[in-house]
């Protein structure tokens, strides 16, 4: 491992031991060298890893320096999809994921759906129908938002990435199970809801 790697997870627990939040000001690069002892150089490509990553925000200017940031969730699912397909998962590995992934948020979505999310769902499955997998994908991000799971929706995210190209989407039976799951969540919506 590099060093300037090992200097960014040195930063990262020193974010997490100090308990700082988005937004704390880290300090500056100047005051940063000396606190670790580190060159310039050497800070800058870990500031440049970790800003990548979406840990800090680096602000210029008077008010400027390093601060705390929330990572955003695209930077997230990357993350995920990076080491997963660094620790070379396979194609069954992924499909039975994604299936026990998919039936959680069928579940969660039949529990939490509201009259209002109804329409939407509807609109999804007829709208969508005629736009091959897309349309599916499209039905099932609709299904994912009514389970209200965020941990649930990044995994399915970053998996759902894994090995994905155009003709693998054409033969898989997914776009069925989507198009299943998104009707279920709207019935059981239609039935148990005043």
């Amino acid at each position: 491992m590099k060093l300037a790697e090992k200097l960014a997870r040195q930063v990262e627990e020193m974010i997490a031991v100090d308990g700082m939040a988005s937004g704390d000001l880290l300090g500056s690069e100047a005051e940063l060298v000396e606190r670790l002892g580190i060159s310039r150089w050497t800070l800058r490509e870990a500031l440049t890893l970790l800003e990548r990553d979406g840990r800090i925000e680096v602000r210029r200017g008077r008010h400027g320096g390093i601060f705390v940031a929330e990572p955003g969730l695209d930077a997230v699912i990357l993350t995920l999809w990076s080491y997963l397909e660094f620790i070379a998962v396979s194609d069954d590995e992924i499909l039975l994921a994604r299936s026990i992934l998919d039936r959680i948020a069928l579940t969660l979505a039949e529990r939490r759906i509201t009259r209002d999310d109804i329409p939407r769902m509807r609109a999804h499955i007829d709208r969508d129908w005629g736009e091959g997998i897309q349309g599916g994908i499209h039905q099932f991000e609709a299904l994912l938002d009514t389970a209200r799971s965020p941990l649930v929706s990044v995994l399915v995210k970053a998996i759902g990435q894994l090995g994905y190209n155009e003709s693998s989407a054409r033969t898989c039976p997914m776009r069925s199970w989507m198009t299943t799951c998104a009707r279920r969540a709207a019935c059981a919506a239609s039935k148990s809801r005043p």
